[in-house]
């Protein structure tokens, strides 16, 4: 299945995604339903109301992620562009909450920020809170995926060997639009592709990732508890902006649209606008 949050006249509601719009529900926790606390198949029949996405604001899927992780460095490609070290083992750095952001979001551009690029990357929800899981069992641990964008300003970024200041900007998480659950898709068959003002800059397999979900989700339970609702951000491919010659980037702009696509997952737009 496929839910979301949205606002629509000042509420929060839950929406499960169907082919005629999104089934409303009154706010339920995605911890209730992972749970079984709520009986899925009730939460769509022919009484249920059913809303057009056009008339929705959406939130991320999930409202208030314990942690909002993310793996550096996750693509072969990504390291040649940026000329950083292959690492040996999955590289962790994390994005604080007020990052988070959803479907159809803004991001603004400061004077601080001159140098924004993107980096469009599978999410994975977890479903099941967990301790040193062993690789073998760690997709049991998964509730589903979603989209993301790990947007970022080089400058800030590297000022420091720690990377937090230039990853956590308000807005800088985007995800969304849908949380689908793990039975819906089938990573090893889907692309993703990151588009810029509807030019395709982003696309490769989930398969080249260097590090599995597997590996990801066990290496860091071995030194953290991951919890219902943690967000892992699983890493970006090649071609991003820093990725290109120095002379010919062309940083992130006012008036710039970036969607961040994964067949059977959706398509994750953000709006780049420029501080009033």
């Amino acid at each position: 299945m496929k839910f979301c949050y949205f606002e629509h006249n000042a509420q929060i509601f839950l929406g499960v995604k169907t082919e005629k719009g999104l089934v409303k529900h009154a706010l339920v926790s995605l911890e209730n339903l992972w749970q079984g606390e709520v009986n899925l198949t009730t939460l769509v029949n022919e009484n249920t109301e059913i809303i057009d996405e056009n008339d929705v604001k959406f939130l991320p899927p999930v409202l208030h992620p314990p942690k909002i992780l993310c793996v550096g460095l996750n693509y072969a490609r990504h390291i040649e562009e940026t000329k950083l070290t292959k690492p040996l083992e999955p590289l962790f750095f994390a994005k604080l909450p007020n990052a988070l952001a959803g479907h159809k979001g803004k991001f603004t551009i400061t004077d601080i920020t001159p140098q924004v690029d993107y980096e469009g990357e599978l999410v994975v929800v977890i479903g099941q809170k967990g301790k040193n899981i062993p690789k073998e069992k760690a997709l049991d641990y998964v509730l589903g995926y979603t989209i993301g964008n790990d947007i970022t300003d080089r400058i800030l970024q590297f000022s420091s060997s720690q990377w937090l200041r230039g990853k956590s900007l308000d807005a800088s998480a985007p995800v969304g639009p849908y949380l689908v659950t793990k039975d819906e898709v089938d990573l090893t068959k889907v692309e993703i592709i990151t588009q810029r003002n509807g030019n395709i800059v982003q696309k490769a397999k989930l398969t080249e990732m260097l590090f599995d979900i597997s590996e990801i989700i066990s290496h860091i339970s071995q030194t953290m508890t991951l919890e219902i609702g943690d967000l892992i951000f699983t890493g970006s491919p090649s071609g991003t902006i820093i990725g290109t010659a120095e002379q010919k980037r062309k940083w992130l702009t006012a008036g710039d649209i970036v969607s961040v696509t994964i067949e059977l997952i959706g398509t994750l737009t953000t709006y780049f606008e420029k501080a009033k």
